[in-house]
């Protein structure tokens, strides 16, 4: 079975951790981020095997939902690379968002 490098962006790293914070502090439900967390997490890891099984958004771009929010990312099969874009919240218009 082939493995996948998977990396993640510094852009996804501050999306991710803004929504954590605000579970955790907005909506004052400390378990709920952490589970969400964890969740997307696993979803970013299982990516390292089985990159191409979600849905492609756009040309090169592939989405999986989770909760209430997406994760979209890229891979290479040259590189043998999956990169982590974005987690961006459902409700979002990301018809302009710059993939």
């Amino acid at each position: 079975m082939i493995s996948y490098r998977v990396i993640l962006s510094d852009v996804f790293s501050n999306e991710l951790a803004l929504i954590v914070d605000y579970i955790e502090l907005n909506l004052d439900n400390r378990k709920a981020a952490q589970d969400f967390l964890e969740n997307v997490m696993t979803i970013v890891r299982s990516l390292s095997t089985f990159p191409y099984r979600f849905v492609k958004f756009r040309s090169n771009i592939r989405k999986v939902s989770i909760s209430n929010y997406s994760i979209f990312y890229s891979v290479s099969t040259f590189l043998k690379t999956v990169n982590i874009l974005h987690v961006l919240y459902n409700g979002r218009d990301i018809s302009k968002l710059q993939l």
